[in-house]
């Protein structure tokens, strides 16, 4: 596992992980950003003449003044380097961050093994590409994974960790810690999965959207509204489950019991097998009951003041 270990330096912490940073594109700057902000060392590959400098800048000038942008030690810790081993020397952590192509990634994938340390973590951005399809291509398969995040990473903290069948446990667990290092959220997949968990869920909300404007039910920026003066306002400051859990006298078991039916029903008009099942319904309300020990009225008073400020907020944009 990586070294939790930080220096002392002009009154901050300087983490002294080496993170590498190989392909440098809108996902890949958001990344150099993120780590960079984080105080670990960032090593960026570029490749040609590409602007990669300007580009992170562009992203940290567009968030002055909110707290998200990098000061200027932090742009100490990012260098740019032209050869890829250069990029590579020392780093305990790989971003990749290229085209999504399999054979593209397994081509620079395989090249980041031959310069990097046999304990680095090697961890692919793709949102698509199955680790599996890519680990076996690679010699060291069991240092590789895929960290998958929103678009931008260095203001959605969400990222996904899906392993390959081969990834060592220790693999995933030292990832967990350096992206919590830098401010992310991870969230581990059990088991890779087509689209990973995001891009399903997001696909679940976008394909009924697709058909209720396809079928007229919906204008598409009427169907934008539901999301911006509704469930996004929610959903900023608390999650769909969570929110559930305060939306029926008795908690989650109480508004699936009133309202399950409707999720069964849509389920079922588009064809699909309702997924609410008992076993479902007991892991979601043991999670929650072991989430918070607040009463409801106390955690539904915070959930309402959060969404005022993000209103609020809102307001002056």
């Amino acid at each position: 596992m990586l070294a939790r270990s930080t220096i002392k330096r002009d009154s901050e912490l300087v983490k002294t992980e080496r993170v590498g940073i190989i392909g440098c594109g809108i996902i890949g700057a958001s990344w150099a950003l993120t780590f960079a902000r984080a105080g670990y060392r960032v090593q960026v590959w570029q490749r040609g003449k590409a602007p990669v400098l300007d580009r992170i800048r562009r992203l940290a000038d567009n968030v002055a003044g909110t707290g998200s942008e990098l000061d200027a030690e932090g742009w100490q810790r990012i260098s740019i380097e032209t050869e890829i081993a250069r990029a590579l020397e020392g780093v305990d952590y790989v971003q990749e961050s290229i085209v999504e192509n399999l054979d593209q990634k397994a081509e620079i994938l395989t090249a980041i093994e031959r310069h990097v340390d046999a304990a680095a973590t090697i961890a692919s951005s793709t949102s698509g590409i199955l680790p599996s399809a890519i680990s076996r291509r690679l010699g060291r398969p069991d240092r590789f994974l895929v960290a998958h995040a929103l678009t931008p990473p260095h203001l959605l903290p969400v990222t996904e960790i899906c392993p390959a069948p081969e990834t060592a446990p220790h693999v995933i667990a030292a990832a967990v810690e350096l992206l919590k290092g830098a401010g992310q959220s991870p969230v581990v997949l059990k088991r890779e999965i087509a689209g990973f968990a995001a891009n399903r869920l997001l696909g679940a909300v976008l394909n009924e959207l697709f058909a209720l404007v396809g079928e007229g039910v919906l204008e598409p920026l009427d169907a934008d509204t539901i999301f911006t003066d509704g469930f996004g306002l929610r959903w900023s400051v608390i999650g769909p489950l969570a929110a559930m859990d305060l939306n029926a006298p008795a908690g989650v078991r109480d508004y699936l019991a009133r309202y399950g039916s409707i999720f069964s029903g849509v389920a079922e008009s588009r064809g699909a097998t309702p997924a609410l099942i008992a076993d479902v319904i007991d892991r979601i309300a043991s999670s929650l009951e072991a989430l918070s020990s607040a009463p409801a009225a106390d955690r539904a008073a915070a959930r309402d003041r959060a969404i005022a400020q993000v209103k609020a907020m809102r307001s002056t944009l």
